[in-house]
């Protein structure tokens, strides 16, 4: 278990699950899909319920393929912005 302390403790979140579980990460795979904000979350957030969410969902792993962690992250879509550089070698 991660505490709010911890968090805030660190920058990148993999250096903090490398700490947690003396292994180091070897590869993370991600996947960005959209929900619907629940009753807590959409308190948390300031909006209605069932309002749209951003959804990341990320897997870390161990250079042996064994699963490390699963990370769960909401976000507003209005207040989120996701950029990525693609550089053609």
């Amino acid at each position: 278990m991660i505490s709010c302390d911890e968090l805030k403790e660190v920058n990148e979140i993999i250096t903090l699950i490398g700490h947690k579980s003396k292994t180091r990460v070897h590869r993370t795979n991600q996947a960005i899909d959209v929900g619907l904000a629940r009753k807590n979350l959409a308190k948390n957030f300031s909006t209605e319920p069932k309002s749209p969410v951003l959804v990341i969902e990320r897997e870390y792993y161990t250079r042996n393929g064994s699963t490390m962690f699963e990370l769960l992250t909401y976000f507003r879509p209005d207040l989120y912005k996701y950029q990525i550089e693609l550089i053609r070698t």
